[in-house]
């Protein structure tokens, strides 16, 4: 079985709720490919900073 670490993952999402989500999954190397919207891009990028 592959993991997924090992596949192209592209994501769909977004909002405020789901940030500490995708978060996550971006630090875990599980996500490949990120399309969201400009203010979750925004405050992801802001949890990378602190």
């Amino acid at each position: 079985m592959k993991s997924l670490r090992s596949l192209n993952v592209i994501a769909v999402a977004g909002g405020e709720k789901k940030i500490d989500a995708i978060y996550g999954a971006l630090k875990g190397k599980y996500i490949t490919t990120l399309i969201t919207d400009e203010a979750t891009a925004i405050s992801l990028l802001n949890m990378e900073v602190k």
